[in-house]
């Protein structure tokens, strides 16, 4: 599935929500998910910070979360 990254105050954390808005995926802290940077899907481990209270990616901090076209495989 392909979508943006989305905050939702409903769920307390991000969903991967589809181009029309219909279909949303709830993503959870630790879920591995790739990321559209550059031209390429790069790998990424979604992290939530207690201590700040800001939902980043792991070994990415600087990447802004919210508005990131996204990607979760499906088996």
């Amino acid at each position: 599935m392909e979508g943006v990254l989305v905050y939702s105050s409903k769920e307390h954390g991000y969903v991967l929500a589809d181009k029309k808005g219909k279909f949303q995926k709830l993503l959870r802290a630790g879920q591995q998910l790739y990321i559209y940077l550059c031209s390429v899907w790069v790998p990424v481990i979604l992290q939530y910070s207690e201590k700040l209270g800001e939902w980043y990616f792991k070994y990415l901090p600087n990447v802004q979360v919210n508005g990131c076209k996204a990607m979760l495989k499906t088996d």
